[in-house]
């Protein structure tokens, strides 16, 4: 704000003119220099990543949806929600357990490739 002398003595106060309408260009350079958007995602990243969250959503929706079903269509058995969190979680350690053995042959390889561990040739 920028106190500003009326004609007749009094104070009043105004914004700040960010951009000046009649000045051809100004108004432009003065959006830009509001704000750092030199780190600023592409649309098309932030329209990824949002899609892909929305699938997974949808993934998780179906789960749900499927494992909260009776099982057998002439009863009411059902999972519990401490079975379909069991579920989850040993297929949480599962994924772990395959990514260890991939990340474990990777080491092998990178330990032979640069000469870190002997190689035997049978």
């Amino acid at each position: 704000m920028t106190k500003v002398k009326s004609a007749i003595g009094s104070d009043f106060y105004t914004q700040k003119v960010v951009a000046d309408p009649k000045t051809p260009g100004v108004a432009k350079e003065s959006r830009e220099n509001m704000h750092d958007t030199s780190h600023a995602g592409s649309m098309d990243d932030l329209d990824a990543h949002y899609k892909q969250y929305r699938r997974l959503v949808s993934s998780f929706e179906e789960i749900i949806s499927e494992s909260t079903e009776p099982y057998d269509i002439l009863s009411e058995k059902r999972l519990t929600g401490d079975d379909i969190h069991r579920a989850f979680l040993e297929a949480v350690k599962s994924q772990k357990d395959w990514h260890q053995s991939e990340l474990n042959i990777l080491d092998d390889l990178a330990s032979l490739a640069t000469g870190n561990r002997e190689v035997y040739i049978n």
